[in-house]
């Protein structure tokens, strides 16, 4: 028992500290010798387990505690009366621990009304807590828009829901990808729902997609186009698939993955005329948006396509270009052919050591053609 009580006071301590420091822009208090030697008797009376000296010096410590705070909620009051946004903040959130929640609002509102981001979500969770949804959307947005995670996804909730506000799914999407963007995993897991397919998707799933992008978003525009492309829960077609590859590659934000990913399949499906008709300048022209903004298969292909002249004018020093780029991000096939035209001078300077070295890194992925190339110049890998 007596342990425990010292490990009670202990903790009392400690908070008493983290009360002390915070809440206000002042530091903490300065430490006062004196007191120190005040109570210094009491200390070595509980250190040799006197237990009316446990239980003072527990008194001692809660008399404390709630002196401090009180001191504490003095200050705060003191500086947000001055007009400290940041103190009517913490006043508020002050005062709502204290099961105050009218003053609360109020203080929160002060807060928000001079830009103060916290102030503004505290202030829209107050009021969606007493569904005056409306004014709650209003300030959620104010702080949203100022990149506070918070608000960026019980807004997009609201908007999803149509709750407090006209039911928009695109610009909820948009808000929780926001907040996903800052870690929230629960917004993240929304637009995945939202918005993605699975190889095992049912075709439920496959119709809540297709509404999202028929309202125009583009990474559901992508997935529905997988989805129709391999047959993912709905009846393969490939003409719907590229048609909503075009409409992703076209419509989204650019350097979004799933919009240069439609931008890669567009190509390919103009390359191999599936789905639509063939054409490789068109092909070409789609790999090379995807590869201008990183995607190395895209920069693969525009690769080939510059180093056969197939579909666009032959180019053996741009093929080495993207070769490179797409080799230096651990494409094989690249790696391989850079190699190739390294050991060849095509496109570039001759240097067979260091073809050698790419061919090696394409061969530790498992190209068989980097393996054949080592094996014939008798190179183990």
């Amino acid at each position: 028992m007596n342990i425990l009580i010292l490990i009670i006071i202990l903790i009392v301590i400690i908070a008493i500290l983290a009360i002390s420091n915070s809440g206000t822009k002042h530091s903490s208090k300065t430490h006062d010798p004196q007191k120190a030697e005040d109570t210094q008797p009491l200390r070595n009376a509980v250190e040799q387990g006197d237990t009316d000296a446990q239980k003072a010096a527990l008194q001692a410590a809660l008399q404390q505690v709630a002196q401090e705070n009180a001191e504490t909620l003095q200050r705060l009051r003191n500086a947000a009366e001055q007009g400290d946004a940041k103190a009517q903040n913490d006043l508020g959130i002050a005062l709502e621990r204290r099961k105050n929640a009218a003053e609360a609002v109020q203080w929160f509102r002060k807060a928000a009304e001079q830009g103060n981001t916290e102030g503004q979500f505290n202030l829209a969770v107050a009021l969606d807590m007493e569904n005056k949804d409306a004014e709650a959307v209003s300030w959620y947005r104010k702080a949203a828009k100022q990149g506070h995670a918070g608000a960026q996804h019980n807004l997009g909730y609201m908007l999803f829901n149509g709750q407090g506000v006209s039911k928009d799914m695109i610009e909820a999407v948009k808000w929780l990808r926001e907040a996903a963007k800052q870690g929230d995993a629960d917004a993240a897991h929304t637009v995945e729902r939202a918005c993605c397919l699975k190889p095992d998707s049912k075709p439920e799933d496959v119709a809540r997609v297709r509404t999202m992008a028929e309202l125009g978003d583009a990474q559901a525009q992508f997935h529905l186009g997988q989805a129709l492309w391999f047959g993912c829960g709905v009846e393969e077609n490939k003409a719907e698939a590229t048609h909503w590859f075009r409409k992703a590659a076209q419509g989204g934000e650019q350097g979004q993955s799933w919009v240069t990913e439609s931008q890669y399949n567009l190509g390919m499906a103009f390359f191999d005329g599936v789905g639509m008709l063939e054409d490789k300048a068109e092909a070409a022209r789609w790999w090379r948006k995807a590869a201008e903004q990183g995607h190395s298969s895209a920069q693969n292909s525009l690769a080939n396509s510059l180093a056969t002249g197939d579909g666009i004018a032959k180019n053996p020093v741009e093929a080495v270009r993207w070769y490179r780029r797409a080799a230096e991000q651990g494409h094989p096939n690249a790696q391989n052919w850079l190699a190739y035209a390294l050991a060849n001078g095509e496109g570039t300077t001759k240097n067979i050591e260091e073809a050698v070295q790419w061919w090696r890194k394409a061969a530790a992925q498992g190209d068989e053609d980097a393996k054949d190339a080592l094996r014939k110049k008798g190179i183990r890998f």
